[in-house]
């Protein structure tokens, strides 16, 4: 939700923006429902995903220095989960910018990496 595209936009502004402008809210800002118990690991997420820079899947470094920087200690499984939902907001996305892209017109990055 937090990881911009070529022109700097964020999904989540997009969405929040289509809100304001169709005065409903989309059903993509409404987080999934989670067991009360497990509802933490969602904002850990947020909150990893939302210092993301670019399109990097969260590696094992970032997870260690945010939890070291907020005083948290995840268990292994946590990290497995965190690593699985930042996977499926990745693919999502890419999901996402491929609808985007006209069939049969490259997009302007694959252009300029064939330069």
């Amino acid at each position: 939700m937090h990881i911009t595209d070529d022109q700097g936009r964020t999904r989540i502004s997009q969405l929040q923006l289509f809100s304001e402008r169709t005065g409903k809210p989309h059903a993509d800002l409404t987080p999934p429902e989670f067991s009360p118990a497990l509802r933490y690991l969602w904002r850990w997420y947020d909150e990893l995903s939302s210092q993301r820079r670019g399109l990097e899947p969260l590696g094992h470094t970032e997870i260690d220095a945010w939890a070291r920087l907020t005083q948290r200690h995840p268990a292994r499984w946590e990290v497995s989960v965190l690593r699985r939902m930042d996977r499926h907001e990745l693919n999502a996305v890419a999901e996402h910018q491929n609808q985007l892209i006209p069939k049969g017109k490259p997009n302007d990055r694959h252009r300029a990496a064939r330069r």
